[in-house]
């Protein structure tokens, strides 16, 4: 990551920490860092109305940003079963062509093939002891 954007990232959540998208940009910060605990401790909650509960609206856009912050960090972790579960409010939401509905469904795919691809693997090495 660029060092002036990541800057950038740390000065807006400083700032603003309760703003969505100044949390969303930290998380993102550390899941490419490899560090997903931490990304879930900035972002404090799981969907939008525990994060603030005093909203009742909300635009489409902070929902889109939270439920794929939650793809990634599930399969950061090997959870597709919760990564398909975000995934899936995405998909009843967005557009069969946005960007980032395509980018999560991929992210699941590969995720799930490594995940296969280790089982194999370990099922294999099992097998030759």
């Amino acid at each position: 990551m660029d060092d002036k954007l990541e800057k950038l990232i740390m000065i807006t959540y400083e700032r603003f920490p309760d703003y969505l998208f100044a949390r969303i940009g930290l998380a993102g910060y550390y899941l490419n860092n490899d560090n997903p605990e931490k990304a879930l401790e900035i972002i404090e909650g799981y969907n939008l109305k525990q994060l603030y509960p005093d909203r009742d609206v909300f635009h489409i856009t902070e929902f889109r940003a939270l439920e794929y912050f939650f793809v990634r960090f599930y399969c950061m972790e090997g959870n597709i079963k919760q990564a398909k579960i975000h995934y899936q409010n995405l998909e009843k939401i967005l557009e069969d062509d946005d960007q980032i509905l395509i980018t999560a469904e991929e992210m699941i795919i590969s995720t799930s093939r490594l995940h296969n691809f280790q089982s194999n693997l370990f099922k294999l090495i099992d097998q030759e002891k």
